[in-house]
C-alpha cells in the first residue's frame, strides 16, 4: 500500500495520468498531462472526436485532513468547473476516502460527477497499481512511499546512524529531488565499474545523488554499509559470497588537513579495496569527495596516476544545473516550505532572477526556504536573498547573530571546534568548559540547565540530534553550509577564536585551529604563554601527553624542556593504534624531523624497542613500511629483524609479531597481484621492467631487514612472455565499448533537457500540507 508521500504534486499527476490511460487500452484518444502551472481547473484532459471531454482534477494532500479537501473542492474547483462545463468530471486524490466522503463530494459536484467510480482515493489508486506493474516500476520514487519500503529503510535508522534513513526526512527529500542526468550517469558508471566517485563543489548536490542511489539499492534489497572513518572498515564487512552489498563513504578523502593526510597514506589500501569490489559479485562502492581534494590527491600520487584507478571514467562531477532544473528545485522547495505566504511570494516573484544567478545551488535554496528565516518581513527577506546570493558565505550570518542567544552561539562554536559533530556528553562537557570560561573572564552568568535549553532552541534549525540509544546521542550541524560559514566567521573573529581555544579542555581543539600540513608557525605570545602555563590540563591520557609535547615542540618552543619531559613520561605507546588523525600524522612526522634535533633524537633513542616496533607496525602501505624501517634502522639504532628474532617466542610479543608478519606477507601478495594485473595491460617494455624491478627490490628488502624466511612465488610473472604481451596490447583494438545506460526505473522526464523544454517560467500549484 502506497501513501504517495514521496511524490510531489507534478509527479502525482503524472502517475494518475498513467493509471487512467491504462484503463483506455487501445483507445485512439488518451488523457493529456500539461506543463506545471496554474491549471484553471484542468490537470488532465481527455478530448474525444465528437467534441466531448473528460476533465480530471488531481489533489495531492500529504498531511491535510479530508475536510480540507472538501473545502477546497467546493470553494476553488466548483466555480471553475461550472465555467468549463465538461461532459465528465473525475477527481483523484492521495487522501483516503470512505464511501461517505465520496458521496459528499458527489453532492458538491452534483451535475458533473455521476458516481463514486469517478472519485479515486488512495485505495482506488493502489488497486489500479496492483493491476499495472509496469507503471509501478516506471515511477522510481513511488516505491519509497510504501509501508514495506519505509520499514525496510527504517532498519538503517540506527545501523546507518544517519538522518537520511528517517521516514519523514526521506519522504521530504524524495519530494524535493529533481531527477537529472547526473543520477542516471552515476548509475551507469556504478554498474560498469562497480564503484563511482561523485565529485563537485560544496553544496552542488553530491550527497543527494548518493542518497537517492542508496535508496534505490535498498529497494532492490541490498545491504547498505555506511563507512565513517576509514575505507579499511570495508574489509571487516565485505562478504566473500554473492550477497548484495553496497558501501558508501562520504568525504572519503577527508575534509581537514589531518584527515586528508591520513587518506593519502592509505592509497594502497584504497586500490586494493577497489580491486576487491571489482572482482566481487553484487558488490558496489559509492565514494564522495570535494573536487579540489580529489584533484590534489591524484596530483600528488604516482600510484593513482599509474594505475589510473581514480580516472575520469569512474568519476561523476556534478556541475551547474540547467535553468529548468534550477527552477524546478526552487519551486519544489517553495511548495514544501513553511515560510510566511508573503515571503513565499517574494521567492516566486524573483524566481527567474534567483535561478540565473551565478551562485545558485541546491544548498542555498534549501537555506532560503528553511524555517530559520521565518522571522523576516517580506521587504527585508528580498534584501536578504540577494545579499546572500551575492555572498553565499554569509547565508547564516543573520540567523547566527540575530536569532539566537550568546549561550546558543557558545554551543555552536564549541561543536565547530570538535569537527562539526560529536557525542552529546562530549559536547556538553566542552560547552560547560566554555561557559565557565565566560563566567570567569567575561562576566556572564551561568543559567540553570543552559546546555539543554540551547540544544532545544537549536534543534532542527541549526543542529540535528540523532538518538541511537538512551546513552548514545550524536549532535551535528543541520547543513554543511553552517560549518562553511563558521569556518571563515571564527577565523576572522579573533576574540571568539581565542575564547574557544582558551576554554578548551582538549588538546585536539588547539590542533583544529592551528594545524596546517607542513606549515608550522609558532603561536603569538598570547597563545603560547597561555598554553605553556596551562598545558597540564590537556594531559589527560598517554595520547594527549604525546600531542601536548608535539604541540609545544612545533607551535611554541622547540627548545622547551617540557617536550623531553613529557615524552619521557609516556609509559604506554599503544595509543598509536587508535589512529587519531593528528597522532597518526605527528608520530610519523616526529621521527623524520627529530633526526636533526640532537636532544629529541637522544630522547627517542632511549625509548623502549617496543615503541619503535609499534611505530613501524603502524604503517599504511608497503612504501610507508619501507621508509619507516629505513628511518629507524639508520637513525635510531633499532634493528627490526633482530627484534623479531629475539622476541618472537616471548608470549608478551608473539601475538603482535605474528600479526605483523602475516600483515606484511598479505600486503606483498596484494602488491604482487596489483602489479601483475597492471602488467597485463601495459604497452611499454620499460614499464614492465620497472615493475618487475620494484617487486624484486621490495622482496629482497623484506628478506634482508625484516625476516629471512620470507618466501614468495614469482612464477606467475616469471613464466610470462612480456615482450609478446606488450606487442599484443599495442596492436589490440583499444576502443572502449560501454554498456547501454542502466535502466533506473526513473521517470520518463529524468533528463535535464526535459525541464528546459517543458518549463515556461510558470508557478506551481501548492502541495497542501
Amino acid at each position: 500500500m502506497y501513501d504517495f508521500s514521496t511524490l510531489n504534486s507534478f509527479e502525482f499527476e503524472n502517475l494518475v495520468c498513467d493509471l487512467l490511460n491504462s484503463k483506455l487500452e487501445n483507445s485512439p484518444v488518451f488523457f493529456q498531462l500539461f506543463k506545471p502551472g496554474k491549471d484553471k481547473g484542468v490537470d488532465l484532459l481527455l478530448e474525444k472526436n465528437d467534441g466531448t471531454n473528460t476533465i480530471v482534477q488531481v489533489k495531492h494532500y500529504i498531511k491535510s485532513p479530508i475536510s480540507k479537501l472538501k473545502y477546497d473542492l467546493k470553494k476553488y474547483e466548483l466555480p471553475k468547473i461550472k465555467l468549463l462545463n465538461p461532459k465528465k468530471y473525475i477527481i483523484a486524490t492521495s487522501c483516503e476516502l470512505s464511501i461517505t466522503d465520496k458521496k459528499e463530494i458527489i453532492t458538491i459536484f452534483d451535475k458533473y460527477i455521476r458516481s463514486t467510480n469517478d472519485i479515486l482515493g488512495r485505495e482506488d489508486l493502489n488497486s489500479l497499481l496492483t493491476k499495472n506493474k509496469s507503471i509501478e516500476d516506471k515511477h522510481f520514487k513511488l516505491w519509497f512511499s510504501s509501508s514495506a519500503a519505509l520499514r525496510n529503510i527504517a532498519n538503517y535508522k540506527f545501523e546507518g546512524r544517519r538522518k537520511q534513513f528517517q521516514n519523514n526526512f526521506l519522504q521530504k527529500k524524495l519530494r524535493l529531488y529533481v531527477p537529472t542526468s547526473s543520477f542516471n550517469e552515476a548509475l551507469r558508471v556504478l554498474k560498469q565499474n562497480k564503484f563511482v566517485i561523485i565529485t563537485g563543489e560544496p553544496g552542488v548536490g553530491k550527497t543527494t545523488v548518493s542518497d537517492i542511489i542508496i535508496y534505490d539499492f535498498i529497494r532492490k534489497e541490498y545491504q547498505i554499509n555506511i563507512i565513517y572513518d576509514s575505507i579499511r572498515e570495508i574489509e571487516d564487512v565485505l562478504k566473500n559470497d554473492n550477497s548484495k552489498q553496497v558501501f558508501y563513504f562520504d568525504d572519503f578523502l577527508g575534509h581537514t588537513q589531518a584527515e586528508i593526510s591520513k587518506a593519502k597514506a592509505s592509497e594502497n589500501f584504497i586500490i586494493k579495496t577497489l580491486n576487491l569490489i571489482e572482482d566481487s559479485e553484487n558488490k558496489y562502492l559509492i565514494l564522495n569527495t570535494r573536487k579540489f581534494i580529489l584533484s590534489s590527491v591524484i596530483e600528488e600520487s604516482e600510484r593513482y596516476k599509474r594505475r589510473n584507478i581514480l580516472n575520469y571514467e569512474s568519476r561523476i562531477e556534478i556541475k551547474s544545473y540547467s535553468y529548468g532544473v534550477k527552477r524546478r528545485i526552487l519551486d519544489l522547495h517553495i511548495l514544501e516550505s513553511n515560510l510566511d505566504k508573503k515571503n513565499l511570494e517574494v521567492l516566486n516573484k524573483y524566481a527567474h532572477k534567483i535561478c540565473i544567478h551565478k551562485n545558485f545551488s541546491p544548498r542555498i535554496i534549501e537555506f532560503f526556504t528553511s524555517k530559520i528565516n521565518s522571522f523576516f518581513e517580506a521587504e527585508k527577506f528580498e534584501e536578504f536573498i540577494f545579499d546572500n546570493l551575492n555572498n553565499p558565505k554569509e547565508i547564516w550570518r543573520h540567523a547566527y547573530l540575530n536569532q539566537i542567544s550568546d549561550y546558543d552561539r557558545f554551543l555552536l562554536n564549541t561543536l565547530y571546534s570538535l569537527n562539526f559533530k560529536c557525542n552529546k556528553s562530549v559536547l556538553e562537557s566542552h560547552y560547560n568548559s566554555r561557559l565557565n570560561y565566560e563566567v570567569q573572564h567575561n562576566n556572564y552568568t551561568k543559567p540553570l540547565n543552559s546546555f539543554n535549553k540551547s540544544l532545544r532552541v537549536l534543534n532542527n534549525g541549526f543542529l540535528l540530534i540523532n538518538r541511537f540509544s538512551k546513552d548514545e546521542v550524536e549532535i551535528s550541524f543541520i547543513n554543511p553550509s553552517l560549518q562553511d560559514f563558521l569556518n571563515y566567521f571564527i577565523e576572522d573573529n579573533e576574540f571568539e577564536k581565542e575564547s574557544i581555544i582558551k576554554s578548551s579542555p582538549n588538546i585536539e581543539q588547539w590542533f583544529w585551529f592551528f594545524f596546517k600540513k607542513n606549515n608550522f608557525k609558532e603561536l603569538n605570545k598570547n597563545y603560547s604563554v597561555y598554553f605553556l602555563k596551562n598545558y597540564k590540563k590537556y594531559c589527560t591520557n598517554q595520547e594527549s601527553i604525546f600531542l601536548t609535547s608535539i604541540f609545544i615542540y612545533y607551535y611554541t618552543d622547540k627548545k622547551n624542556s617540557l617536550v623531553i619531559k613529557l615524552l619521557k613520561s609516556i609509559k604506554d605507546w599503544d595509543f598509536i593504534y587508535e589512529r587519531n588523525s593528528y597522532t597518526f600524522f605527528f608520530f610519523k612526522f616526529l621521527f623524520k624531523n627529530a633526526i636533526g634535533d640532537t636532544k629529541i633524537n637522544k630522547t627517542l633513542c632511549k625509548l623502549s624497542n617496543t615503541v619503535f616496533f609499534n611505530y613501524i607496525n603502524d604503517y599504511e602501505e608497503i612504501q610507508d613500511l619501507l621508509e619507516r624501517v629505513k628511518l629507524i634502522n639508520n637513525h635510531y639504532d633499532f634493528n627490526l629483524k633482530n627484534y623479531i628474532n629475539e622476541n618472537h617466542r616471548d608470549s608478551n610479543h608473539r601475538k603482535k609479531i605474528n600479526y605483523f608478519k602475516n600483515k606484511v606477507e598479505s600486503l606483498f601478495d596484494e602488491l604482487f597481484n596489483i602489479e601483475y594485473d597492471y602488467l597485463l595491460t601495459v604497452k611499454n617494455e620499460e614499464v614492465v621492467n620497472d615493475s618487475l624491478s620494484y617487486l624484486n627490490e621490495v622482496y629482497y628488502f623484506f628478506k634482508k631487514n625484516i625476516f629471512e624466511d620470507f618466501i614468495y612465488d614469482f612464477s606467475p610473472i616469471e613464466s610470462k612472455d612480456w615482450d609478446h604481451i606488450v606487442k599484443i596490447n599495442i596492436v589490440e583494438n583499444t576502443t572502449t565499448h560501454y554498456p547501454e545506460p542502466i535502466k533506473s526505473n526513473d521517470f520518463d522526464y529524468n533528463d535535464d533537457d526535459f525541464y528546459d523544454d517543458f518549463y515556461q517560467f510558470t508557478e506551481f500549484d501548492t502541495v497542501e500540507v
